[in-house]
């Protein structure tokens, strides 16, 4: 694991339970976003992360709804939970389809 990214996440986002964390360095590592800028990487993470576990986009999508709506449908609760983790960011609808 990039003791960068670790840090960089440590400094951005202090109050991120350790579970989480650490699930989203892995998915920062993972899928090419180690190309992209260390606080990109770890943004995009952090919306994939709560998205697939906090949200019921998963269930959305087994029913049959196509990403964008899936992701329109989650985008209340995306925010819920980065304001709970005292993130000073909400997502919106066109970053919510990336």
């Amino acid at each position: 694991m990039s003791p960068q990214l670790r840090q960089r996440i440590l400094e951005k986002y202090p109050k991120l339970p350790k579970f989480d964390r650490e699930a989203i360095l892995d998915i920062a590592q993972k899928d090419n976003k180690a190309k992209l800028n260390i606080d990109r990487a770890i943004e995009l993470s952090l919306i994939a992360h709560i998205r697939h576990n906090y949200t019921d986009y998963d269930a959305l999508i087994d029913e049959g709804y196509d990403p964008l709506s899936a992701r329109h449908f989650c985008l209340e609760r995306i925010n819920q939970q980065l304001q709970e983790w005292q993130i000073d960011f909400q997502l919106n609808f066109e970053e919510s389809t990336l």
